[in-house]
């Protein structure tokens, strides 16, 4: 969308009146595959135009979603290799923590850790 100064006489594509050189006017590109191609209109005439296509492709939307069926989404099996553990984050923690108190002797500590780390496997 531009404005722009008129330099010889339009018609407005909205009321289908008259642009007179001089007069400021909205110029709104439509691309398509054969080219793009200007649409002039009156800067009042843009305003009441643009409101009435946008009200119009709303309920045109809103009239076609009611009869159109819901999609149906093709769900992707998952890639990979399948999870191990309810929550990865908190099982590694555990794990680092077991070697930790493996290392240093805590037979314990060992033993809480191994019970909470079996706790968070899939089954």
């Amino acid at each position: 969308m531009y404005f722009l100064y008129v330099k010889h006489e339009q018609v407005c594509r909205h009321c289908k009146g008259t642009i007179v050189p001089g007069e400021e006017a909205v110029i709104l590109r439509i691309k398509t595959a054969y080219g793009t191609f200007p649409w002039l209109f009156h800067t009042t005439c843009y305003e009441e135009w643009a409101h009435n296509s946008f009200l119009r492709r709303w309920q045109n939307w809103k009239s076609s979603a009611k009869k159109r069926p819901p999609r149906k989404y093709r769900f992707k099996p998952k890639m990979g290799r399948p999870r191990k553990y309810l929550n990865p984050y908190k099982a590694r923690n555990l794990q680092s923590l077991l070697n930790y108190h493996r290392r240093m002797g805590n037979k314990d500590r060992v033993v809480e850790l191994e019970v909470a780390l079996k706790d968070l496997e899939l089954r």
